[in-house]
């Protein structure tokens, strides 16, 4: 890419370079090799199917999450453009989140986490702000902007994709964790059924904004 930014006038045919650079990133490299991270830092996987797709989700929501992070930190001018070339999945610097305190911040994207789990779990979108605003009370407006921002989720992704691969890909993803965990000595990680009754698994979640440096 800076290549091309240098050296695009003497291109033969520009077009087919962009179409080449989208059909290699079609697919965000950050997001999924932040996926390799987090099954390292993660606790152990739960056996059953029910449980085990609820670990999924929270794995998946706090990867969404990571790439609202990358986004802000590019900016919006850089996040932007980065998207339209598909290597990132999220544009950031939209709101004013990312410029607070480094624990606002924390809240804010804790937010984010949870109202796109439950968006995963296939709560309805309108309910969504409620549930947020019982979890974190006393912060609607970063309840507002971040249950705005993680409703831009594609609903494709949401209501077909995540579901589809787990259905058909979950007892193969139980058994590459096992032998990512194995001799761990964490227990097994059950979410609660319930996101409203959040309390460890926000723990969890600032684990990994730890280990990511935010």
């Amino acid at each position: 890419m800076l290549w091309f930014k240098d050296y695009y006038p003497e291109v033969f045919d520009t077009s087919e370079v962009m179409i080449s650079f989208n059909n290699l990133s079609s697919i965000s490299i950050f997001h999924e090799q932040n996926h390799r991270i987090l099954w390292l830092l993660l606790p152990p996987a739960p056996a059953e199917k029910a449980d085990f797709s609820r670990y999924l989700n929270f794995s998946e929501s706090i990867i969404v999450t990571l790439d609202m992070v990358l986004g802000d930190q590019l900016g919006r001018k850089h996040s932007a453009a980065f998207e339209r070339v598909k290597t990132i999945y999220q544009s950031g610097g939209h709101d004013k989140w990312s410029s607070k305190s480094p624990s606002e911040y924390r809240k804010y994207l804790s937010a984010l986490m949870t109202a796109t789990y439950l968006l995963l779990e296939h709560k309805l979108p309108d309910d969504i702000p409620a549930a947020l605003n019982y979890i974190f009370p006393g912060n609607k407006k970063m309840v507002a902007a971040a249950s705005e921002r993680a409703l831009d989720l594609s609903v494709m992704f949401t209501s077909n994709t995540n579901p589809q691969w787990q259905q058909k890909n979950w007892k193969q993803a139980q058994t590459k964790l096992k032998k990512i965990h194995k001799g761990s000595v964490e227990e097994p990680f059950y979410l609660c059924e319930d996101a409203l009754d959040f309390e460890e698994e926000f723990v969890i979640a600032n684990r990994i904004f730890d280990a990511f440096g935010i």
